[in-house]
């Protein structure tokens, strides 16, 4: 077992990522090294006790927490014939920052997810972690893994055209998922998203997200 300290530290690392990724919408800031985190980048990700966004770091922490959860569920991504993404080597461990940004911007732009359904999902997520075979959370599980394998979905739409072109703010050509996704280009994909990209895709992904309003304003 891991001694406390060091615990602690990498519980820390983890949430700033998380921050980052959520409630700055920054999933670059999120994949950067951990004296950058906690030096010139600390202020810019840790919200102040003052800061509203700060009662929100929970909200940040569980929602990364269910899209990495999700890789179990739906490891199969049946209907891509993409090996890379199959293996999930290339493709799914390398743009999770990304798809809890993206997931994130979605929920607020289009939906208004604000602090009671934040609360009301971090309520879900903190029984989920410690309740199973109850209806209600495993409905909730079944709708938020749907959700995070549709922006999985949607990213790779959008991004497989990517590779090997030079994109705006990028050194070189990206040939991995990997390197695409660690390099500063969520705003060209969204932009890309926002002009209508992938249309089929982006309503597959808020489809499953008014489930998940509907179920949180149920219950």
């Amino acid at each position: 077992m891991l001694p406390l300290i060091l615990r602690r530290f990498l519980g820390q690392q983890r949430l700033a990522r998380c921050i980052a990724a959520v409630l700055r919408v920054d999933p670059f800031t999120s994949q950067q090294g951990t004296n950058d985190i906690f030096g010139r980048l600390f202020s810019k990700i840790f919200p102040a006790i003052e800061d509203p966004s700060h009662a929100r770091c929970k909200y940040a922490y569980w929602l990364v927490t269910m899209v990495e959860w999700s890789y179990v569920a739906n490891a199969r991504w049946k209907g891509i014939r993409d090996p890379r993404i199959e293996r999930q080597k290339d493709f799914k461990r390398g743009s999770e920052w990304v798809v809890s940004s993206l997931i994130a911007e979605y929920l607020k732009s289009d939906f208004s997810f604000g602090d009671n359904l934040e609360n009301r999902f971090v309520e879900f997520c903190e029984r989920w972690r410690f309740s199973k075979n109850q209806s209600e959370i495993d409905r909730f599980e079944e709708i938020v893994f749907e959700m995070a394998d549709s922006a999985f979905r949607l990213l790779h739409a959008v991004s497989k055209p990517l590779l090997g072109k030079k994109l705006p703010k990028s050194k070189g050509t990206y040939s991995r998922y990997d390197d695409l996704f660690k390099g500063p280009n969520y705003d060209f994909i969204r932009l890309q998203l926002k002009k209508g990209a992938k249309v089929s895709y982006q309503k597959k992904l808020k489809k499953s997200m008014s489930r998940l309003i509907e179920l949180l304003q149920q219950a």
